[in-house]
């Protein structure tokens, strides 16, 4: 089931030269410039719900809400614009209904440029000869008779261009000499980007005392770490990183995991001298706690 078309409008054309209509410029000169104010705001409700509306005894309230204006203003100015023709007089006599003949073209108009489905069906003032004098905008299916002209290009042969003879010996004749080979970049030495990286490391002193701060050593203690990091790098073949945060990373991570190591193996010797609970076979050998009670 296809979904409903839509009818109201989000936003509609306003005329630059609306102030120069015969019909505006006598409701101005009637009820002064406030009332092109309320016939706007009634274009509003009517463009919001499609192309007319219909009048209820609650309008003038809402519209004077709305301006400002007081209720009995908002009425003459109404009644005003069904006298000129600005609503059709008819339409509201009949069925209560506010809409006019431009209004629902102008709607019309808009539903074809926007390739909406919506069309002026009921209180239509649209004849049909008028609806079929509005422009709509070109299909593709008549487009498709239409022959697609061929390019002037293409009628045109394009002469051949002819070589002098002499050109053409001198390129038959002349060797092609073999392409040069492509010089390959000195190969840099394996550690000179970890080097370089090390010394902009050890003079780092804002990144130093970071370091110094995370694992409780001075900064002369990090920087022999540093040189020790070097050669266990070059040792183990990795000496390439993508930037200098890398090395940083690679350096925090390998000394947090020497001081780790250095920490078990302090403690290992003195987990081992508590072990004097242990009772020997013959019952001969004394407990030795290691003189820590």
């Amino acid at each position: 089931m296809g979904r409903k078309a839509k009818m109201r409008f989000d936003y509609f054309p306003m005329d630059v030269d609306i102030f120069q209509d015969l019909k505006i410029r006598k409701l101005i000169k009637r009820q002064g410039g406030k009332a092109i104010t309320v016939y706007i705001l009634l274009l509003c409700y009517i463009y919001k719900n499609g192309y007319y509306m219909k009048w209820d005894s609650d309008l003038p309230f809402i519209c004077s809400e709305q301006t400002g204006f007081e209720e009995a203003y908002v009425r003459e100015v109404i009644n005003v614009c069904l006298q000129l023709g600005l609503f059709s007089k008819s339409l509201y006599d009949k069925d209560g209904i506010l809409t006019s003949r431009g209004i629902q073209e102008r709607y019309q108009r808009i539903c074809q440029l926007t390739r909406r489905t919506s069309t002026v069906s009921e209180y239509s003032l649209i004849d049909d000869d008028d609806a079929e004098d509005i422009p709509q905008e070109p299909t593709t299916t008549k487009r498709e008779n239409v022959p697609t002209p061929q390019p002037p290009f293409q009628a045109i042969a394009s002469p051949v261009p002819t070589e002098k003879p002499t050109r053409k010996t001198r390129k038959s004749t002349k060797k092609e000499e073999p392409a040069a080979p492509a010089k390959q970049p000195a190969a840099s030495s394996p550690s000179s980007t970890l080097d370089e990286y090390i010394n902009e490391l050890d003079k780092d002193d804002i990144w130093l005392e970071q370091i110094q701060f995370l694992h409780g050593m001075n900064k002369d203690s990090l920087r022999n770490e540093l040189k020790k990091f070097r050669s266990e790098c070059i040792a183990n073949g990795k000496t390439q990183h993508e930037s200098v945060n890398d090395v940083k990373q690679h350096f925090n991570s390998w000394l947090r995991i020497i001081i780790n190591k250095k920490n078990n193996e302090s403690i290992k010797p003195a987990n081992d001298k508590r072990k004097g609970h242990l009772l020997s076979a013959d019952g001969e050998k004394e407990k030795d706690y290691g003189g820590t009670f």
